[in-house]
Order: C-alpha cells, then sequence, then structure tokens
C-alpha cells in the first residue's frame, strides 16, 4: 500500500563543495591552522560521517530492502549484495549517513 506524506524536499541535499572542504581541512595535516585538526578527538568519525555524506545521491526518495523483501515474500539480501546488484544494473545507489 502506498503512503501520503510531505512536505517532499527536491533541492540538493548537501552541498558537495563544503563537505569535501571539511573533508580536506580534517585530514590536512597542518598543525598551524587554526583550529589544529589533529586535537579534535572524534576527527577519524568525523571524516567518515562526511565520507558518507559526499557519497550520498540528492535524491529524496528511498526504498527499506526489508519492506521489499516483504512484498515480494523473500528474506532480506545483504546490503551491500543488494546495492550492488541496482548498479550493475546500471543504476546509481547510495546509502545513508
Amino acid at each position: 500500500p502506498f503512503k501520503i506524506g510531505g512536505p517532499l524536499w527536491l533541492g540538493a541535499l548537501h552541498d558537495q563543495t563544503v563537505v569535501q572542504a571539511a573533508i580536506d581541512r580534517l585530514e590536512s595535516n597542518d598543525n598551524e591552522a587554526t583550529p589544529n585538526m589533529n586535537l579534535i578527538a572524534t576527527r577519524k568519525r568525523l571524516i567518515g560521517l562526511l565520507s558518507s555524506v559526499a557519497d550520498e545521491l540528492d535524491n529524496p526518495l528511498y526504498y527499506q530492502i526489508p519492506n521489499l523483501s516483504k512484498c515480494l515474500h523473500s528474506s532480506n539480501p545483504p546490503l551491500q549484495a543488494f546495492k550492488s546488484a541496482i548498479e550493475n544494473a546500471g543504476y546509481k545507489a547510495s546509502g545513508y549517513h
């Protein structure tokens, strides 16, 4: 069954230039930068989160694999296998942050 919801955001989800600039700054080993990025305790986690954000598609619509599997009366496939199958079929797929 279909569900109705809204409002629906149709614009870009992230400014990729800002995201990439933040990743570059966090990965910088410049000890003269202010603030010194080497002193940020969650630096690796922030880089991972921003990398996930950078890989996301600017598409507000998504499918939940458990719901698709339920509709097809099948078990849930592994997420990475499902994503690879979609990409091998010529479509784009991304995770979420």
